[in-house]
């Protein structure tokens, strides 16, 4: 899944693809990312809006699990 990089204090980037939002946080000992599942395109739309405040909102809906594989952002 490709990440756009955003300007954001914590959030390094997201992406949505297919149900599923990867958040990548900005964090002392790197970046971590995770994906939340079964998310809509609503809540994902709200989300990029408003990034840091709506994350909590995302993390309190959905489910989600840390990412292992490699992330790719866009340029």
């Amino acid at each position: 899944m490709l990440v756009h990089s955003v300007l954001s204090s914590y959030i390094a980037g997201f992406g949505y693809e297919n149900g599923t939002l990867r958040v990548v946080l900005k964090g002392k000992t790197g970046l971590k990312a995770y994906d939340y599942f079964n998310v809509t395109q609503e809540d994902a739309g709200i989300f990029a809006q408003g990034l840091g405040k709506s994350l909590n909102y995302i993390k309190g809906k959905y489910d989600c699990k840390p990412v292992t594989d490699k992330i790719y952002f866009s340029e």
